[in-house]
């Protein structure tokens, strides 16, 4: 019996069959120029090969993530960044799309928006999808790169509305982001409840080690100020530490 054949979906949506020549990286960058601004719904998607289900998650921003960010306007300072990463998490409070994190990357030499992201967590259902994840996946995907470390032709940085948990610390190393600058701040998100993992200062000392620069608390009261809106309108702490304790407490009796 010959082998069944099933497509392989990438995550702007588009598909690849054995009969279908793999796109171009030029197409790649037509279908995804201004990606940032296409509402793809984050699904689940079943295709069964023989007696094994494959599953493949697309992802993106929610729709009204459209009418914020331009790729043609150039971005000059960190406060101007921070300004539209806290919008982007405001919105996403307002529409209650998710959780109170905005994050883009730039590229540094001319300040130009690459990419966008919003935390998505609740509404695709999927934990890993916090702002700075769905920003450098969205960027990569768009690049067509694997690596935001494209050296002689531009270095990206990462602008976050808040200090990155320990899942997103990690990623921008691997990201190939040469430049980190935050809001809000690590104590600001747990006060509300969030869990932010195991951030240490050593884990920032390894950060600069790599070459990675870190700039804190920029625009910190409008990005503090996000969070307290989230907790005064009875977000959901997902993973949150108050989750946690309650677990731990049952666990050690």
């Amino acid at each position: 019996m010959a082998p069944t054949q099933h497509k392989e979906v990438h995550s702007d949506g588009l598909s690849a069959s054995p009969t279908t020549p793999a796109r171009t990286a030029a197409q790649g960058r037509r279908a995804h120029a201004g990606l940032i601004q296409r509402d793809v719904y984050c699904n689940n998607r079943h295709h069964l090969v023989g007696s094994m289900k494959i599953t493949a998650v697309r992802v993106a921003n929610p729709r009204w993530v459209n009418a914020y960010g331009s790729q043609k306007h150039r971005y000059k300072s960190d406060a101007e960044k921070m300004e539209l990463v806290i919008r982007l998490a405001k919105e996403n409070v307002l529409h209650r799309t998710g959780g109170p994190f905005g994050a883009a990357i730039f590229r540094r030499e001319d300040g130009r928006l690459i990419s966008v992201g919003v935390n998505n967590v609740q509404r695709c259902n999927n934990s890993v999808l916090h702002a700075e994840i769905v920003a450098i996946m969205l960027a990569q995907h768009s690049l067509c790169s694997f690596t935001l470390d494209v050296k002689d032709t531009a270095t990206y940085e990462l602008i976050s509305s808040c200090e990155p948990c320990a899942m997103c610390l990690g990623a921008l190393v691997w990201s190939g982001v040469r430049r980190l600058v935050c809001g809000a701040t690590r104590h600001d998100a747990t006060r509300i409840g969030f869990e932010e993992g195991p951030v240490f200062p050593e884990s920032y000392r390894y950060v600069k080690n790599r070459g990675i620069e870190f700039v804190r608390r920029v625009s910190h009261k409008q990005a503090r100020a996000v969070l307290d809106l989230y907790a005064s309108r009875g977000g959901v702490i997902y993973n949150g530490l108050r989750q946690s304790c309650v677990k731990l407490r049952k666990s050690f009796g």
